[in-house]
């Protein structure tokens, strides 16, 4: 697709060429790129204004692994993101490309902010404003979610995964293949999680971001303004805590250097703050405890597949399962041995 029209249309008329470079490849079926543009006009700056960068997504129209994944991002920006107080790039355009029907996002280039490499641990300065972040956005109280049956078009809840032998056998095939070792008590704690799932559920819900990784948060450079968080394609809804839950379940182990608790407590000041209130401590741990395993077992399914059906060697999807197999085995230990104590 020539996009200079779309880029005269939508950014300005004086656009006179651009060129395109891919900047992230996605697991999912989705490319970014970042487009470098020039104008026409005087030599005395007259539109120096206008953004010499931009930033491009591109979705595949069509993917059986998440029917609703090709709109969904884009659904966000026109539907939840206006009503939403939390800081985000301008958006310029949202539609699709005529020849392909790929999903077109067309944004602003965030250049005075930081996008760690997915590999680089977060460091603690960082969890701390991400953790501001996601109380910023969790403080809506689920306000702007539509009612739960207008809500196919979100990812389903982490709950929807929640099936007991499924997940046994699964994790039993993974051991067999030595990729994972043995979970001692993993079948007491699955117990419990669906158990606790039946409380849970019921309780008033919010809007998830549900996919915070380095590369899909733009921090301040100082780290003391607001994080920017980005890539809304995995969108969902549920306990709040859910999105914290994935901070200390990081591919290539980015949380390592996070102390978790104090990780947390940042981000219950700065609910309180927001909202004048929070949960006592206990039911805050219980909540949280929840939520990371059901995080962890919504995860099964997935690492299953790609045990059995990895993909090419040093591709994008291949290096991050690499590393997600050691991080959600430990994961499930700790949880499997916390229920002991």
């Amino acid at each position: 697709m020539n996009l200079l029209p779309l880029l005269q249309h939508t950014v300005s008329p004086h656009v006179k060429r651009y060129t395109s470079t891919k900047i992230k490849n996605s697991a999912t079926p989705a490319a970014v790129y970042r487009l470098t543009v020039a104008y026409n006009g005087s030599s005395n700056g007259t539109y120096t204004a206008k953004p010499c960068t931009l930033i491009l997504k591109r979705i595949c129209p069509h993917w059986l692994d998440d029917p609703g994944f090709s709109d969904r991002e884009a659904r966000f920006y026109a539907c939840l993101l206006p009503r939403l107080d939390i800081p985000h790039p301008h958006i310029y355009y949202t539609g699709l490309d005529p020849d392909t029907q790929d999903r077109l996002i067309l944004m602003e280039d965030l250049t005075g902010y930081h996008l760690p490499p997915p590999t680089r641990p977060w460091t603690q300065a960082e969890g701390h404003c991400l953790a501001r972040a996601y109380a910023r956005l969790h403080a809506d109280k689920g306000r702007v979610l539509p009612p739960e049956d207008e809500r196919g078009w979100l990812m389903a809840r982490h709950e929807s995964r929640l099936e007991p032998g499924r997940i046994s056998n699964m994790v039993s095939d993974l051991v067999q293949q030595n990729v994972w070792e043995p979970i001692p008590c993993l079948e007491s704690l699955l117990a419990r999680t669906v158990d606790a799932a039946r409380t849970f559920t019921q309780l008033p819900a919010t809007l998830l971001h549900n996919d915070v990784y380095p590369p899909n948060v733009a921090l301040p450079l100082d780290l003391d303004g607001d994080a920017i968080l980005l890539d809304w394609e995995m969108a969902s809804w549920g306990r709040a805590e859910m999105d914290l839950a994935f901070m200390f379940l990081q591919p290539y182990r980015a949380h390592k250097l996070l102390d978790r608790a104090r990780v947390l407590d940042t981000y219950w000041a700065a609910r309180h703050a927001l909202e004048g209130e929070i949960p006592a401590c206990e039911e805050r741990e219980t909540r949280q405890f929840y939520a990371d395993a059901v995080w962890g077992f919504w995860l099964v399914p997935v690492a299953h597949r790609m045990a059995a059906h990895p993909f090419p060697p040093g591709s994008v999807v291949d290096t991050y399962w690499k590393s997600m197999f050691g991080v959600l085995q430990d994961h499930l230990q700790r949880l499997s041995r916390d229920i002991l104590l």
